[in-house]
């Protein structure tokens, strides 16, 4: 995953299609919530789990706190086709609507960085050195 080697305040693209928003949406609103991601993970330890968020598994509800982790971290530029710019924004992450324009707006801001690509960057744990 990008999060284990991108410096804090670091940036991370984010490609992903999300063609149909409808079913996530209750969890998108809790990731723009201003609850920090530790404290949304304690709630979750307590038992105190939104209710609109019952339907979904506890692995799946544990992406929220995932999410809120990244976006307290790091810069996530957003790519996707499925949800509008205000629901990238309500995640708390910036939205580009394709891979080109991610990458010549963060050029604009950073004249020199590292960078490494992760095809199925969700299933993957890299080795850093």
């Amino acid at each position: 995953m990008s999060s284990f080697c991108t410096r804090s305040g670091g940036t991370i693209i984010w490609v992903a299609p999300q063609r149909e928003a409808g079913p996530i949406l209750p969890l998108i609103r809790e990731m723009g919530s201003p609850e920090s991601a530790n404290d949304f993970h304690r709630r979750l330890i307590e038992g105190n789990i939104p209710a609109d968020l019952n339907v979904f598994g506890i692995s799946y509800i544990m992406q929220v706190v995932f999410f809120k982790e990244l976006a307290e971290k790091f810069n996530v530029i957003h790519v996707t086709e499925g949800l509008t710019p205000e629901q990238v924004r309500m995640m708390k992450f910036s939205y580009s609507p394709d891979l080109q324009e991610a990458i010549n707006a963060l050029s604009k801001k950073i004249d020199r960085a590292d960078v490494a690509i992760f095809p199925s960057g969700g299933n993957i744990l890299p080795l850093v050195r």
